[in-house]
């Protein structure tokens, strides 16, 4: 159905067609598609997809006739049914689809029984191309030739001789034809010819003829005349007045013309400058030259140039500079030579700007088939290219958080062993050995940075835990704002701005507060010699049109949270790809680039949208954007609380199950837990410890164990044991987070969990919690 693209990917399900096949369809400039008897779609290629709106998915395995009203569906089964009871192929098949948006489409189509091996005729598969744009323009070229011929034909004159005195006519035969008479039936008189003349227009005619007579001129009036036949036709007449010498009229002689066709021709005229000056699509024509010679209204609108400017100039006047010379050259063999080209091209508008149009154009030949002019007929895609570009940077995005929450997951586990190894080392170190506890401390601190930076990355994939209820952003800004003054260069003036009436929105202060220290840690960077960080919180209203040219967005009532600085800015190359983990513009060691990652995760997390804006040397402009909802905003503080006192440890003799397919992690472990007095059985997976449990259970008091591991995983072990009532108290742990094993587990909030990498004193309070619980869940 669609032409002109190169075809990249193919999809099918459960196909005949083998590998080799495959490769000739892959490179097809046409869609092609296979159905079996049933008429569902078991193959298409890209370029159907591309031309009839869905994707592969959608169309594998349905119904062929989605794409066709009952009309055309009822001849394409009566063509189809031809074609497996005779076998013999349909070429040139022509019928119109529906898109899955709703546009029609007028395709030509080359359908043949597919058959298996054994020659068992298993389905159809037809080339199918798009011919609508050519097909319109084709027609308003053939309604304009058919005009010009119908005008060429039509300059045969009829004559009229009307003698005065004896009322007698003469009719040329041309006039016997123009009115439809037989000459052997009609007696050519006044009285008989006012009577073809239509009766709406017969009093007309016959005034203007006797005001000719009376005052001795010349007239030419068009009017219509009725045939015999019933068939109604307009005629242009034209008469003088002939008078002998005594000045008294005797003869009126005159021409008849038919402009029946004339008349249709004008309608046409009419209706086809309507619809060139009304179409959406930019249309152009040009000489063989290549010099404009009409362009319509919306081919004024996206270039920006008008009528007056574009006529008589040649098209390079639009070039962007973005196509070599190459693809020009192929472009003017392609239709040099006759063929029609179609395809993708980078233009520039008046004002410099570029927009992309997806064009087709086609040679207009002469009577002689000699090329004279070239029609094309364009549509501005910059919107659906961007919206697409917009499309794969999400898509990107997302296919990056999974990854980067897979790497958090791994880290998780081996920061966990290094930080529970390098705190049993803490404790069992003497007080004394101050150099050791020195590199011991440094150990421990870039521990802590990993598992921040575990966190972040976390964010980014939008897996860190967050808990959301009714807030004020300006409460949460405003209380930041001694601290941000104070974490700030004083060359740095901070200033806020709050709306009253902003409204409450469903977020988590914490991840607000991560959110914006980012984003003021950045402004600093940009400003190192002085500048102005803005903070700003206001009520924000996206619309459709928003949504139109941002392509995100849905329309509704937002906070907007926007943080903007006066710094050095950023180009268009840096600002696509900020918010990518790990991209950063800052010198090697300083930063880890995902602050901006970050911040889009947990944006995403909260359902809201951020737009950036910034130009080098003018400083950047974030703004986020989060739903606005109704509800109790909290009355405490949303800023982190000071620090607690540090919890007792307490050790205790009980028996302890701890279950890892990690050895290092379960060494580590097994030593905290030995250390402060406990007894430790260890399994390497929940089938182990399952079998372990059955012969040594009535020791154990507790079960520490993995979620996610080989053969059997901890939520799986904890059930069987609860189908065999065993009611053992259970301590989950995950590289994971909380939300991931809720998630993906099923693991209930009520049960303990423990995230990954714990710390010496998390396991060790935690483990003699649940010890002192009377009860198990």
């Amino acid at each position: 159905m669609l032409q002109g693209a190169r075809v990249t990917v193919m999809y099918a399900m459960q196909s005949p067609c083998d590998e080799k096949l495959k490769s000739i369809l892959r490179d097809m400039k046409e869609g092609y598609y296979e159905v079996d008897v049933g008429g569902t779609f078991t193959f298409v290629n890209d370029e159907l997809c591309k031309m009839l709106g869905f994707t592969p998915d959608e169309l594998l395995g349905s119904d062929s006739s989605r794409v066709m009203d009952d009309a055309n569906a009822e001849s394409v089964r009566a063509t189809v049914s031809s074609i497996y009871r005779t076998g013999a192929p349909a070429c040139g098949f022509g019928w119109e689809i529906i898109r899955k948006d709703g546009e029609r489409r007028t395709v030509e189509a080359s359908i043949s029984v597919i058959r298996d091996e054994a020659g068992i005729t298993i389905g159809t598969g037809g080339v199918v191309r798009d011919v609508t744009d050519r097909k319109r323009v084709l027609e308003k070229l053939r309604e304009s030739e058919e005009r010009l011929r119908t005008a060429q034909s039509m300059a045969s004159l009829g004559f009229i001789d009307w003698n005065l005195v004896t009322d007698n006519m003469y009719w040329s035969d041309e006039t016997y034809c123009i009115f439809g008479i037989d000459p052997e039936e009609h007696e050519a008189t006044y009285a008989a010819t006012a009577n073809l003349v239509h009766p709406e227009d017969r009093d007309f005619v016959l005034k203007q003829i006797a005001a000719a007579l009376t005052d001795k001129r010349t007239y030419e009036i068009d009017y219509r005349v009725v045939r015999p036949s019933g068939d109604v036709r307009y005629v242009r007449a034209r008469g003088d007045v002939k008078c002998n010498e005594h000045g008294i009229p005797v003869r009126m002689v005159g021409t008849v013309l038919d402009i029946t066709g004339l008349r249709r021709v004008e309608k046409q005229q009419v209706l086809l400058t309507a619809a060139m000056e009304q179409a959406v699509e930019s249309v152009v024509i040009t000489d063989i030259g290549g010099t404009i010679v009409y362009v319509n209204p919306a081919a004024e609108a996206t270039t920006g140039y008008s009528a007056a400017e574009l006529v008589g100039q040649n098209p390079r006047m639009v070039k962007s500079g973005k196509h070599d010379r190459k693809f020009y050259q192929q472009f003017w063999e392609t239709i040099l030579g006759g063929g029609v080209w179609e395809g993708h091209i980078t233009n520039r508008r008046k004002d410099g700007t570029l927009y992309e149009e997806d064009a087709s154009i086609t040679p207009v030949r002469d009577g002689k088939g000699k090329i004279t002019h070239f029609v094309a007929v364009k549509r501005d895609v910059t919107h659906e290219v961007e919206l697409a570009n917009q499309l794969r940077q999400s898509q990107k995005m997302e296919a990056v958080g999974q990854l980067t929450g897979g790497i958090a997951h791994d880290f998780n586990n081996l920061l966990t062993v290094i930080r529970g190894n390098a705190d049993l080392i803490a404790h069992s170190l003497p007080e004394g050995d101050g150099e050791l506890l020195s590199s011991l401390r440094d150990l421990q601190t870039s521990a802590q940075r990993g598992t921040e930076l575990v966190s972040k990355l976390l964010g980014f994939s939008r897996r860190q835990t967050i808990e959301l209820k009714p807030i004020d952003l300006r409460i949460v800004v405003s209380e930041m704002s001694d601290m941000l003054r104070r974490a700030l260069p004083a060359r740095i003036d901070v200033r806020l701005c709050m709306e009253e009436s902003a409204g409450a929105v469903n977020a988590d202060a914490a991840a607000v507060e991560q959110i914006v220290l980012n984003l003021a840690n950045n402004a600093r960077d940009a400003m190192p010699q002085s500048g102005i960080l803005r903070i700003e919180v206001r009520r924000a209203w996206l619309d459709d049109e928003y949504r139109s040219t941002h392509g995100w967005g849905e329309p509704g009532e937002y906070v907007c949270l926007s943080v903007s600085d006066t710094g050095t800015g950023m180009d268009e190359a840096t600002k696509k790809k900020i918010f990518e983990p790990f991209f950063t513009t800052k010198e090697p060691g300083i930063g880890t680039g995902l602050g901006m990652a970050m911040i889009y995760g947990l944006v995403k997390q909260h359902e809201g949208f951020v737009d950036v804006y910034s130009e080098l040397g003018q400083g950047t402009t974030i703004k986020i954007f989060f739903p606005i909802v109704e509800g109790q905003v909290g009355e405490e503080s949303v800023l982190t609380h000071l620090p607690r006192s540090a919890p007792e440890l307490r050790g205790g003799t009980e028996t302890i199950l701890v279950v890892d397919d990690q050895p290092e992690l379960l060494r580590s472990a097994t030593r905290i837990l030995e250390k402060f007095g406990y007894t430790v059985l260890t399994a390497g997976d929940g089938e182990d410890a399952l079998a372990l449990l059955r012969t040594h259970g009535s020791v154990v008091e507790l079960v520490m164990s993995d979620l996610i591991m080989p053969k059997l995983g901890g939520r799986e072990l904890f059930d069987t044991l609860k189908r065999e009532g065993r009611n053992l108290k259970f301590l989950f742990t995950s590289g994971y987070t909380a939300r991931d094993v809720r998630e993906s587990a099923a693991l209930d909030a009520g049960l303990p969990f423990l995230s990954k990498p714990w710390t010496l004193t998390e396991l060790v309070v935690r483990v003699r919690e649940l010890l002192d619980q009377t009860s198990v869940s």
